[in-house]
């Protein structure tokens, strides 16, 4: 594996201003590396910021301060024929199959919709294209003549992927590509994007709230809570040795299919509603006011990601007092 990363996020904030006086804080300073063929999942609940990380990565949204890096050079720096070239070699896969392929069009009209932009190859080269990506999704080529309405939401999403795949991408943004599907047609889904990454050589940011799902396509996973990255590690380090009260809530919420390991766990639950992402004070933890290990200490003091053992990264002061309620 390179040791560049061949995408990487420093200290990278998006604001949105709703009015002169409220702004909605979506992404605080977040710190984020992927390199090359590596799967990243990134969770957390509906509102916290997971879609707008990928969309500013996707330059879809601007960001309000800090950097992107693409196989080390800065979006900001590019030049125009750089920053097309980013464009084509980031795609991003969205939550919704049903709305994000355009009605009116055929599907070979969606999937060659980004190769005649990029300008990939005469006419003829690119139905070729289409075909071949067709079958590499799981579809057949005589489905390259009807529409969207004529598929179920399963073939949609392979859509979507080939789409994706058409103008040769290096990194792929999923956002939640499973979330509207049937369970059994999300392994089918998951598996295509393993098999795609292994097959093609992808690198994926995996955005979901789903966590069972997440540990067994990535790598690495990353926990973010109301716009920030509060654990990243390894992703079963992360499931087995949880460092963040968040992330230790988040695992709790997720079933085991074995009745007594599930009544003989450690749980822990909150009570209290996610706080508003407008006007968020960046002074102390953000978690502090659902956290049942928090101190008045942890409503003031800034909090970092910091290295509780090799690769594995946690945000929070009180984890090593605690660090029984973790086992």
């Amino acid at each position: 594996m390179s040791t560049q990363p061949i995408l990487e996020v420093k200290d990278l904030s998006v604001h949105f201003k709703l009015n002169r006086k409220n702004t909605v804080h979506a992404v605080t300073h977040v710190n984020l590396s992927i390199q090359p063929g590596e799967t990243v999942g990134l969770v957390g609940e509906s509102g916290c910021g997971k879609t707008t990380l990928g969309r500013a990565i996707k330059h879809i949204y601007e960001a309000t301060s800090g950097e992107i890096f693409y196989k080390g050079e800065s979006l900001q720096k590019m030049s125009k024929a750089e920053l097309n070239k980013y464009m084509q070699e980031v795609q991003m896969i969205f939550q919704d199959p049903y709305s994000s392929l355009d009605p009116r069009m055929t599907v070979r009209e969606i999937i060659k919709e980004g190769m005649r932009a990029n300008k990939l190859g005469t006419p003829k080269e690119m139905d070729d294209r289409v075909d071949e990506l067709l079958e590499m999704v799981g579809l057949h080529r005589e489905h390259a003549r009807r529409f969207p309405h004529e598929f179920s939401g399963g073939q949609r999403q392979r859509i979507g992927v080939a789409r994706a795949l058409a103008v040769n991408p290096k990194f792929i943004v999923c956002d939640e590509p499973t979330s509207a599907l049937d369970v059994s047609v999300q392994a089918q889904v998951i598996k295509l994007f393993n098999d795609l990454k292994k097959q093609l050589g992808l690198t994926y940011l995996f955005i979901s709230h789903d966590l069972a799902m997440v540990k067994y396509v990535s790598d690495r996973v990353a926990v973010m809570y109301l716009g920030e990255i509060v654990e990243i590690a390894p992703s079963d380090q992360l499931y087995h040795n949880p460092q963040h009260p968040y992330t230790k809530t988040l695992l709790s919420a997720v079933q085991i299919p074995d009745p007594k390991v599930e009544r003989s766990r450690k749980k822990m639950v909150i009570d209290t509603e996610i706080q508003s992402p407008v006007n968020l004070s960046e002074v102390g933890c953000r978690f502090a006011s659902r956290c049942p290990w928090a101190t008045e200490s942890c409503k003031t003091k800034v909090t970092h990601l910091e290295e509780v053992a090799p690769g594995h990264f946690a945000a929070c002061t009180m984890a090593a007092q605690h660090k029984e309620d973790m086992e």
